[in-house]
């Protein structure tokens, strides 16, 4: 074993391209191969040929060097806890109430026996998430076989006895045995690596194995050999370059294309800003001046194209002040999207609005359009839920030319107490200003 420890510490050096090491949990079945065999007066087995399979367990480390992406040489060390139980039946004259009964016993036979294993092995790479690997076992015990073996009446269930012994059990014994010196084996797996963080130096590693040894068991014995398979759940942690364990680099990179177009009836023109007209709009009732955006009724056309989607999930989005206007998920490869630009920009006095298409795999592209506001005049309002309020002002100022928008039909009836005459009433969607306050207000008096 330290030949093979002084390899793997020559190749440390010369890792140019990446190496893995981790942790994993092993657990699995032990498949024994038994014929009758008896050593002195200790009867191990029964049975002409048998098979059996019991259960491991286990803790391991590894260690992996790759000399490019499709291959590797490694080193696993593991501690297993192994145990089997076998069991043979065999008739037998049973004493029932000093009647002999034809009857059934149940040989049993139980082991216990923990072991270190080392493994030096070589793996290819299959795909970038899967890759076979075989290798040389070296297995050595740390424990001797602790067994548990007797002979037990299982018929009938709840009567009769040996006729020597007079009991239901007979040849008890708890015992234990030297194990053979260290043995010899081969195995050949297949397992996975599946990325557990962004910058994929962490992996997920499940894998399953089969190990088959060449040597017998126990020195005296001749026919007992134990096969096992490992199941096992690791953590890989990557050293040095992470250049070829990543998703990304085997992934073909998408590629974005954006276009914006304003649609002015059905003429598509090329967009390279967008102005809006805006308003000064002075509250007469206080001191407050605020900046209304002209409703322009103008739809945005936005082209988005896709090269190299493959199957992932790319959506598109806009943004202004920092806050999302605008999304749309699960793109096709060619997509034309009509957005209406009232939308994007009644919310926001940012002077430019950001138009991104990303991927669900970090990739994405941005376009930013400026957007420039023109003032285009000035207006005074009062904006309450008070009717008196407005029939107050409009008695006061009786000179003047009004527009009122509100929903409120009983309006008619409190402006009849009014003696202006030059006032017009709409709906408040007619107001062509963006006025985030009207939605919760029932009157907006415009004063021209």
């Amino acid at each position: 074993m330290l030949a093979i420890l002084n390899i793997l510490y020559l190749l440390l050096p010369i890792s140019q391209t990446g190496s893995e090491t981790g942790v994993n949990i092993i657990a699995g079945p032990n498949l024994e191969y038994t014929k009758l065999q008896s050593v002195d007066s200790q009867t191990y087995f029964y049975g002409e040929e048998e098979f059996q399979t019991g259960f491991h367990y286990g803790l391991g480390g590894y260690y992996n060097y790759y000399f490019d992406r499709d291959y590797y040489l490694g080193l696993k060390a593991s501690y297993i806890h192994l145990n089997t139980t076998f069991r043979e039946f065999e008739p037998e004259v049973i004493n029932i109430d000093g009647q002999a009964v034809d009857g059934e016993f149940e040989h049993y036979f139980d082991y216990n026996i923990e072991t270190i294993n080392l493994t030096l092995g070589g793996g290819y790479r299959l795909s970038q998430r899967f890759a076979v690997e075989v290798g040389i076992l070296y297995t050595s015990p740390i424990s001797d076989y602790q067994i548990h073996s007797k002979e037990t009446i299982v018929k009938p269930v709840d009567a009769g006895v040996f006729k020597e012994e007079g009991t239901r059990i007979r040849n008890e014994q708890r015992f234990s045995i030297p194990s053979s010196s260290s043995k010899f084996g081969a195995s050949l797996g297949l397992n996975g690596l599946f990325p557990m963080n962004k910058s994929e130096t962490i992996f997920l590693k499940p894998s399953l194995s089969y190990s088959y040894i060449f040597s017998e068991n126990l020195d005296n014995l001749t026919s007992w050999k134990t096969d096992f398979i490992d199941l096992s759940v690791g953590v890989s942690f990557i050293l040095g370059e992470n250049e070829i364990f990543g998703e990304k680099n085997k992934v073909i990179e998408p590629e974005f294309t954006i276009a914006l177009f304003e649609l002015n009836g059905t003429v598509e023109r090329s967009l390279r800003k967008i102005q809006m007209s805006y308003a000064e709009a002075k509250d007469l009732k206080s001191i407050n001046t605020n900046e209304v955006v002209l409703k322009s009724r103008r739809n945005l056309i936005t082209y988005v194209g896709i090269k190299n989607k493959l199957n992932r999930t790319i959506s598109f989005k806009v943004l202004a002040n920092e806050k999302q206007m605008y999304k749309i998920e699960s793109l096709e490869e060619s997509n034309r999207l009509e957005i209406d630009i009232d939308n994007l920009v009644k919310k926001t006095d940012d002077k430019e609005l950001y138009f991104i298409v990303e991927s669900e795999d970090g990739y994405d592209k941005q376009l930013d359009i400026p957007v420039e506001f023109n003032k285009s005049g000035e207006l005074s309002y009062i904006l309450t839920n008070n009717s008196e309020e407005i029939v107050d002002y409009l008695n006061n100022h009786q000179s003047k030319k009004y527009e009122l928008y509100t929903e409120d039909k009983s309006i008619y009836k409190s402006l009849s107490k009014s003696s202006s005459s030059n006032i017009t009433i709409l709906p408040k969607g007619n107001f062509p200003y963006h006025f985030n306050q009207l939605e919760g207000m029932k009157y907006l008096l415009v004063v021209e």
